[in-house]
């Protein structure tokens, strides 16, 4: 961290000291079950992709493929990273342009639509809603998708979820 903030950094040399293998790992450290580990990294992350535009797509290719195991190969119960994710992800979808590229458009419907289906929702339900309201910023028409995905996995015994999601619906609707 006191690399990145010092300056010493710079776009030519940064690949010198961070290797895609080191920011996979970094990133999938993320995963740990101390929030202040979660918490550092989340803030380390932010700093290198403000900081520096070569390792912009690979810190988002990284996100991405968290995010997929998490939803297609996870059987992690407490989804522990998952939120620190998001909120790195927002900040990422914050910066994208209209009108979105099909590759974001694709992510959303096909990996963060499907984080609705984990039983750790109430981890990151939050985190989650605030992404999908910054998509809406960006591409109005995604309501659809959000509502169709909520009613197609509606939590019929879990009245917290069920709360969860009567919110998730009402702040997005704000946005459609």
């Amino acid at each position: 961290m006191i690399l990145i903030c010092s300056g010493t950094l710079t776009t030519s040399n940064i690949e010198n000291y961070i290797s895609r293998n080191f920011l996979f790992h970094l990133l999938r450290n993320i995963q740990s079950e101390d929030s202040r580990e979660r918490e550092f990294i989340k803030n380390l992350i932010y700093k290198l992709y403000a900081s520096f535009l070569v390792l912009r797509k690979q810190i988002k290719n990284n996100i991405e493929h968290l995010i997929i195991d998490f939803v297609y190969e996870s059987i992690d119960e407490e989804g522990n990273g998952i939120s620190e994710l998001l909120q790195i992800f927002t900040s990422i979808v914050k910066g994208y342009v209209v009108p979105l590229k099909e590759e974001h458009i694709s992510f959303f419907k096909n990996y963060l639509l499907c984080l609705h289906r984990s039983k750790a929702l109430h981890s990151f339900h939050k985190q989650l809603s605030i992404c999908m309201q910054e998509y809406l910023k960006k591409e109005p028409t995604l309501f659809q998708f959000i509502i169709l995905e909520i009613s197609r996995h509606w939590p019929c015994v879990n009245s917290v979820k069920q709360v969860n999601c009567l919110n998730e619906i009402e702040e997005v609707n704000l946005f459609s």
